[in-house]
């Protein structure tokens, strides 16, 4: 009799489990996630020609371009603000985390660029799913995210189509092995996976708890200014020998600045939507699209395992975003943080109207929602 009733409560959150996949916020979160993916392929495309058919290295350079259109609109719009809400006070209150945060976020764009002249396609592939469970790690942390058995599944079936991808990489010859300077090159991912990882948990925190547009803003303008500096101390003699009169180098240019720009203006919805541990998942299915414009561009052998990768991938997304992430409930503001907290009550109905349609779990007066505040007053205001 107990093992029947244990084989029904079995069936019964089977049977939950799948209708949850007929809901339209699940298959949202996979096709925004899939764009998200194709922008993160584009990026990897225009890099590629630049460096190899045109030599040209420009880590900080390139994403200094979208920094100034970053800053251009919404650095701009935040100043039109008056008020709590306007970037004076945005300066004085949380200024020097936002200039912390965008020289994490310039130095993150910037290894991860420069990793690719010192090792292989397959170490990246590799080294980059170290931002997965520094996600996992650091929302647990920062978000207070309760990760339950169904997301670590996901997580798995995700990874398991990343060695299918490595797999297929060295059975055509594209070893683990080779580049300038491999070892270099696999400390630079490393390192710049979990930066990249830091600054998405931080991004969704702020997100959800303040304004996108602040965040938009504050990052385009101090990331222009890290990376013009940079830019200067370091790529001054590349850019100057940057050939601009060739309109394809222009082009590859412009078309990485724009994919950049638009993968960064969509990151806030996707983190509002599903969080950051998925964006680093979505993101996976970005190996498979390069891999097939190479198919189709490049002569690479076709693989069978490509397909399944991508299919492990997209359904790991699925299985993740099924059950949403709650926040617990338990966490409370640290005393030492509450005498850097600020109270904006003109604010208040803002920041509850982006709190709601969240994958969390919560209502708009219930202890998870007002934990949840509080954490983000604790560690941004």
């Amino acid at each position: 009799m107990a093992e029947r009733a244990v084989e029904e409560g079995l069936f019964e959150r089977a049977d939950r489990y799948l209708s949850e996949l007929g809901r339209w916020s699940i298959w949202r979160a996979l096709m925004f996630g899939q764009l998200m993916s194709l922008l993160l392929c584009a990026m990897s495309v225009c890099n590629y020609y630049l460096s190899t058919c045109h030599q040209i290295a420009l880590p900080t350079g390139q994403s200094t371009l979208r920094y100034v259109l970053q800053c251009l609109t919404f650095t701009t719009w935040l100043s039109c603000r008056s008020g709590d809400r306007g970037i004076i006070n945005v300066l004085r209150c949380r200024g020097w985390r936002y200039m912390l945060l965008a020289l994490i976020d310039v130095e993150a764009n910037f290894l991860l660029i420069l990793a690719h002249q010192f090792t292989t396609l397959t170490s990246i592939q590799l080294l980059d799913c170290v931002s997965i469970p520094a996600a996992l790690a650091l929302s647990c942390i920062l978000l207070k995210v309760r990760y339950k058995i169904v997301h670590i599944i996901g997580v798995s079936v995700c990874l398991m189509g990343v060695g299918c991808l490595v797999w297929a990489d060295v059975e055509d010859g594209r070893s683990l092995s080779g580049g300038k300077n491999q070892l270099l090159g696999d400390m630079l991912c490393l390192s710049g996976a979990i930066m990249f990882a830091l600054v998405t948990v931080i991004q969704e925190l702020v997100v959800k708890t303040l304004d996108w547009v602040e965040y938009l803003g504050m990052m385009g303008l101090l990331g222009s200014i890290y990376s013009i500096l940079q830019t200067a101390a370091l790529e001054r003699h590349t850019v100057l020998s940057v050939p601009w009169s060739n309109w394809q180098v222009v082009a590859l240019l412009i078309g990485f600045v724009l994919a950049q720009y638009t993968f960064q203006v969509l990151a806030p919805f996707m983190l509002r939507e599903t969080g950051a541990t998925a964006l680093q998942l979505s993101l996976l299915t970005a190996d498979f699209y390069w891999l097939m414009l190479n198919v189709a561009l490049l002569q690479y052998k076709f693989h069978a395992l490509y397909f399944l990768s991508f299919t492990l991938a997209a359904t790991g997304v699925m299985i993740y975003a099924v059950k949403r992430t709650p926040i617990s409930s338990q966490s409370q503001q640290s005393a030492p943080y509450s005498v850097f907290c600020v109270s904006f009550p003109s604010f208040e109905e803002s920041r509850k109207e982006e709190t709601t349609p969240l994958h969390t779990e919560m209502s708009e007066g219930s202890p998870d929602s007002q934990a949840f505040r509080m954490n983000g007053d604790a560690l941004f205001y």
